[in-house]
């Protein structure tokens, strides 16, 4: 099976079941690749770093950039996402300052029922809805094994790694999966 219709059945299951978790837990550190020093980053519920994915606040970076983003997407994954649809202001926020996707997402809304800003915070380390969150996004270092190191940076790099994201925000020091 392709790469890219992987990740189109990985996708077609996370629209149809709401899985994808971008709720945001506030980390400090640098990201030089992104060319931000000491600023803030938001992780996902499930360790995705959603400050550097491209539809972070991508409206308020206008509408060449939502293009930009589309036609990425588009060219890497498949997707067919409008140019105005590439925003998101975080999940804790109304549920209309979010990527569509997001909305219906399960453990997004165990993380607000519960007062977290991510899954780090819960005791359930076993959690099924954690599971599908993370699973949304296992195949995505295939596919940014493929891209040139600019396209991995800008639309891979911020879903990849998000287990061990994770674990590490919980103080846990197994790793599970490596990076590029």
């Amino acid at each position: 099976m392709s790469e890219r219709l992987m990740f189109w059945r990985i996708l077609a299951i996370f629209r149809t079941t709401g899985t994808h978790a971008t709720i945001f837990r506030t980390l400090e550190h640098s990201s030089q690749s992104r060319g931000r020093q000491n600023m803030e980053t938001r992780m996902s519920a499930c360790g995705v770093l959603c400050s550097d994915c491209g539809a972070y606040f991508a409206a308020s970076k206008g509408p060449a950039f939502q293009q930009e983003v589309a036609d990425a997407w588009h060219r890497i994954y498949g997707l067919n996402e409008p140019a105005e649809a590439i925003s998101c202001a975080g999940c804790l926020g109304p549920d209309e300052s979010l990527f569509h996707s997001s909305v219906r997402c399960t453990a997004r809304r165990c993380c607000l029922e519960k007062g977290f800003k991510s899954c780090a915070e819960c005791s359930n380390i076993s959690c099924e809805l954690l599971e599908r969150a993370q699973s949304v996004w296992d195949g995505v270092p295939q596919i940014g094994a493929s891209l040139s190191a600019g396209d991995y940076d800008r639309y891979a790099r911020p879903y990849c790694g998000h287990r061990d994201r994770l674990a590490a925000a919980r103080g846990d020091t197994k790793s599970s999966e490596g990076g590029r």
